[in-house]
């Protein structure tokens, strides 16, 4: 009786080797990518130059400017209690040079406004928390403050 010849199986070296060689021309384009930033750094604060908002988007320019040897460029566009701002956040162009330094307003406009013109949950990304920024009230204040958020 004849037996059938053995069925020649791939070693596990040139399935490794295969799976490699595959990978490795997928991955081949991503590595063919310009070094990032490649351009201009451009922070946009939406709110008007000197305040806390800007000073904090500042110290982070300087630092961020001489780290990755690219020029950051504070852009403030106030108004709208930031919507103008964080919309032109939403509208940049999706190329990792665009970011914006935001505070707590912006979180309260989902609420205030019913139609926004960016989608927060689609359009942002939180990439870090910069600073806080306390909550003031004269001292001669203070019972009402309580008593408020009694």
């Amino acid at each position: 009786m004849l037996e059938p010849k053995p069925r020649h199986h791939l070693s596990r070296r040139r399935f490794n080797l295969a799976i490699t060689a595959g990978a490795s021309m997928v991955c081949a384009p991503l590595l063919a990518q310009p070094a990032w930033p490649n351009k201009p750094i451009r922070i946009i604060v939406p709110y008007t130059p000197g305040g806390f908002t800007d000073q904090m988007a500042r110290l982070v320019q300087q630092g961020l400017s001489q780290r990755l040897g690219q020029p950051v460029i504070i852009d403030n566009k106030p108004g709208a209690n930031s919507l103008i701002g964080v919309d032109a956040i939403a509208k940049a162009a999706p190329d990792g040079s665009t970011f914006g330094v935001v505070i707590a307003a912006y979180a309260a406009n989902t609420t205030l406004y019913p139609k926004l013109p960016y989608n927060p949950k689609k359009d942002l990304v939180g990439v870090s928390l910069r600073g806080v920024s306390p909550l003031l009230a004269h001292l001669s204040q203070l019972a009402h403050v309580f008593a408020y958020f009694r």
